[in-house]
């Protein structure tokens, strides 16, 4: 017997190796093939307790979506944050820019998981720069995409849910927007059409850059004589310096330009019937006794 135990000890050893080792690699790839089908279909994309992103049947009669759909961060950021809403209080953007930052990455996510069949619901809780006293509020709407467009029905836009739930524990029963029932909102967006007020149809092709303007020539200076001085006109002639206190002035090149602009300027305007003869010698006279 101590012979026949010797004899099998080499084969029983292997045995022993052979099965400690050859479920290992089945093993793993079964372990893999799950974690790849669940990350393929999440349902649910959570930021907090009342903030998340969820796929959802549907509505029942409404045509198939074009899901999945690939969106593009930026462009979703900007369409999202061009989105206003009239509230008791005015008009103010819907998202807020830090509420959009942690929103764009799950939406773009769960629109390319999304299929033909399901709908995406939000729930966005955030106090929206009101601080910390502040108590959060809660938007609720549905999203899908259809002819290469994002549709949003918003059923709240402002919902005060928070203070009551953390008293009494009770959830409300939150509605995401339909398309069969009109909700009590009013949306503004300048790249949508609005089947409602509450709901928004968004163009989501790239804005075209804006060209930069073109060069603008200069105009031409206009000759002196062309440019009469109105306000040294019209002062009247008892308001205009004495000769006694103009010959203190220096005459320089641009003293003597300015009295010729002024005596051609009032040229001009008796010229065009702007002021009488009369008018013109006696102010003319005036401009005359300067020099």
């Amino acid at each position: 017997m101590e012979l026949l135990g010797q004899r099998f000890r080499p084969l029983l050893c292997l045995g022993l190796l052979a099965l400690l080792a050859g479920p290992a690699a089945p093993f793993a790839q079964a372990r893999a093939v799950p974690a790849k089908a669940a990350k393929d279909k999440r349902k649910t994309w959570d930021l907090s307790e009342f903030t998340w992103i969820r796929l959802v049947p549907k509505e029942a009669g409404a045509p198939a979506n074009h899901h999945p759909a690939a969106l593009d961060f930026a462009l979703l950021s900007a369409r999202l944050g061009s989105i206003k809403v009239d509230l008791p209080g005015g008009t103010e953007p819907l998202f807020g820019p830090d509420e959009l930052n942690d929103l764009r990455k799950p939406l773009c996510q769960a629109f390319a998981a999304a299929g033909p069949d399901e709908d995406l619901i939000l729930m966005s809780t955030n106090r929206r720069g009101g601080g910390v006293l502040q108590e959060p509020l809660a938007i609720t709407a549905r999203l899908f995409w259809q002819d290469d467009r994002l549709n949003l029905i918003l059923h709240d836009a402002r919902l005060a849910f928070f203070i009551n739930y953390r008293i009494s524990g009770h959830k409300p029963d939150f509605l995401f927007g339909s398309r069969a029932t009109a909700g009590d909102v009013q949306l503004q967006c300048p790249r949508a059409a609005s089947p409602r007020p509450d709901w928004l149809v968004m163009d989501m092709t790239p804005d075209a850059p804006v060209p930069a303007p073109a060069p603008v020539a200069a105009a031409p200076m206009p000759e002196p004589a062309a440019v009469p001085a109105p306000a040294l006109l019209l002062v009247p002639a008892a308001a205009a310096p004495a000769p006694a206190a103009s010959a203190a002035v220096a005459r320089d090149a641009a003293w003597y330009k300015e009295r010729e602009q002024r005596l051609r300027g009032l040229k001009a305007l008796r010229d065009e019937g702007l002021i009488t003869e009369e008018e013109y010698q006696k102010k003319h006279r005036a401009i005359i006794d300067e020099l």
